[in-house]
C-alpha cells in the first residue's frame, strides 16, 4: 500500500514538473533535455555498473564478501529504473543515486535497513578458521592397509 502511494505521488509530481519545465523552456527544448538526461544517465549507469562489477570480482578474489558493491549495484539498478520513467523528478533522483558520495551517505545512514553492518564490510584477518568437527571414537576408526608401491 505504501509503494502505491509513493508511486502515485511520484507520477503526480512528474506530471506537474514536466508541465512546469515545458511551460518554462518550451516543448522541444524540454524533450531534448529529457533525451539528453536519458543518454547521459545510460552512459553513467553502464560505466558505474562495470566498475562495481570489477570491484566485486576483486573482493571475491580477496575472499571478502562484497556487501558494499552489492549495495552500490542495487543503487545503480534503481537509478536505471528511475531513468526509464518519463519525467524530470525521477531523473534527478536517478542522478543522485549515481553520485558515489550520495550512495556512501545512503549506505552509512540506511545500511542497517538493508542488513549491512560494519563487520560484514571489512575483511576478517584474525587468523581464525571456522569449522565444524565431530569426535570419532578410536575403536570406530579403521585404518586402511597400505598398498605396496610399484
Amino acid at each position: 500500500m505504501l509503494f502505491r502511494r509513493i508511486g502515485f505521488a511520484l507520477v503526480l509530481l512528474e506530471i506537474v514538473s514536466l508541465a512546469a519545465v515545458v511551460g518554462g523552456i518550451g516543448f522541444f527544448a524540454a524533450m531534448g533535455l529529457w533525451f539528453l538526461t536519458a543518454f547521459i544517465g545510460g552512459w553513467l549507469i553502464q560505466e558505474q555498473g562495470f566498475e562495481t562489477l570489477r570491484r566485486a570480482q576483486a573482493s571475491f578474489e580477496r575472499n571478502v564478501f562484497p556487501a558494499v558493491e552489492i549495495f552500490e549495484s542495487f543503487c545503480v539498478f534503481a537509478a536505471g529504473l528511475l531513468l526509464i520513467m518519463p519525467g524530470f523528478v525521477s531523473d534527478i533522483l536517478a542522478f543522485a543515486l549515481l553520485v558515489p558520495s550520495f550512495r556512501n551517505l545512503l549506505r552509512r545512514r540506511g545500511g542497517s535497513a538493508f542488513g549491512l553492518r560494519e563487520e560484514t564490510m571489512r575483511a576478517r584477518d584474525d587468523g581464525v578458521i571456522d569449522g565444524v568437527y565431530e569426535r570419532v571414537p578410536e575403536h570406530a576408526v579403521q585404518i586402511a592397509p597400505e598398498s605396496p608401491e610399484k
